[in-house]
């Protein structure tokens, strides 16, 4: 028989081929990075360019941008394409972040130099930080960042795991050896149907999900009205051919999504009481506790206001400048926590979820359950 240590170097070198041998894809891109440009005045180091990109395709939060909501200057962008490239933290301290100081007549391009610069702690981690000026509340146009911070003024968020695709892993395919499909393009009936599915996720956020299938009302618009609305979409009508209805509505297409309810039960659901054999449980599944070893996590979320953010142009800027509004929001004191019934809650979960916590949880109920191990575990 092999030494141990002979075995365990023979199963590493066989998962690694196994890797390198998988079919690595092309990460191909929908080509609009460049498409869309608006003029400009000229530039005093290149007099012969009349227009510059202006990336509206593209994610550009944090970056500073103008007025109309472009990216205030092109070489910005470039700088935060380089950096991602590259992966290296360090690079990003060069990329401009947060907010102009709004110096420029309206509708000009803001002077160049920005006013925050990316920080990072001790373990190469950006944190955020506050833009530099005389006065650095007057950097935010909306009173909500004016005045947050205790009047002081927003902070400016970083961006986060930025450089992530560039990390390899021990287990599973290398995370460049899976791709995604390209994008939508802005003018395809396919971007056209997803905004209007996402628009009517806002309008009926805060509709209980037991009124999706009953077909119950909200105040801005009634369920029945989202379904006519959305089916008249040719998008829809081709990923829908029986019809757009409740079952299939503001879904995924990934195996499974359109199977069950429209919360997944392990999100509603707990485990049994930990108690000796013969005993009654004090609680059970429907109390809404995980067991998580000698602890208890309760299913609950905080209960968020039916207050909706964003909805001036100058909030939009503000965040789209990196305004670091995390923990402004407001809550409901009665009921204070709730089990996740409407689609705020589900935005309030994800909003401070830890990084696989709902699949954790799903495990600890799924081993709590008894359910059968896959026939590829051998134990």
């Amino acid at each position: 028989m092999k030494p141990r240590r002979q075995q365990a170097i023979e199963v590493r070198n066989a998962a690694a081929q196994a890797a390198y041998d998988r079919n690595h894809p092309d990460h191909v891109n929908n080509s609009e990075e460049y498409r869309y440009s608006h003029e400009v005045d000229p530039h005093p180091e290149h007099p012969g360019v009349a227009c510059a990109p202006t990336h509206l395709a593209n994610f550009t939060k944090g970056l500073p941008h103008d007025s109309d909501g472009c990216v205030a200057n092109h070489e910005d962008y470039e700088l935060f394409v380089t950096s991602i490239q590259s992966g290296n933290p360090r690079d990003f301290r060069d990329v401009p972040l947060g907010p102009y100081q709004w110096a420029s007549p309206k509708g000009k391009t803001p002077p160049k130099g920005h006013a925050c610069v990316l920080k990072l702690d001790k373990h190469q981690n950006p944190v955020p930080c506050r833009p530099k000026g005389p006065v650095d509340k007057s950097y935010w146009l909306s009173d909500k960042a004016k005045n947050a911070e205790g009047g002081k003024g927003a902070l400016v968020r970083a961006w986060e795991s930025a450089g992530a695709g560039h990390q390899f892993e021990l287990e599973g395919p290398d995370p460049q050896a899976v791709t995604m499909a390209q994008a939508p393009t802005l003018d395809s009936p396919e971007l056209a149907a997803e905004m209007a599915e996402v628009y009517l996720m806002a309008l009926l956020r805060d509709l209980p999900f037991t009124n999706f299938n009953s077909g119950g009302g909200a105040d801005a618009i009634t369920f029945k009205q989202a379904l006519d609305y959305l089916g008249k979409f040719p998008a829809n009508a081709a990923r829908h051919p029986e019809g757009v209805k409740a079952e299939n509505v503001l879904r995924g297409f990934t195996p499974g999504d359109l199977v069950g309810p429209y919360v997944s039960q392990y999100l509603l659901i707990g485990s049994n009481e930990q108690n000796q054999k013969g005993q009654t449980p004090q609680f059970g599944p429907e109390a809404g506790y995980v067991r998580y070893g000698s602890l208890r996590i309760d299913q609950r979320v905080r209960a968020a206001s039916a207050i909706d953010y964003m909805r001036t142009w100058e909030q939009y800027i503000d965040v789209q400048n990196g305004a670091d509004l995390r923990g402004f929001e407001a809550y409901e004191e009665d009921p204070r926590f709730r089990f996740i019934s409407r689609p705020r809650d589900l935005a309030t979960y994800v909003h401070y979820d830890a990084l696989y916590e709902a699949y954790l949880n799903a495990c600890l109920l799924l081993l709590d359950q008894g359910v059968p191990f896959d026939r590829g575990i051998p134990f």
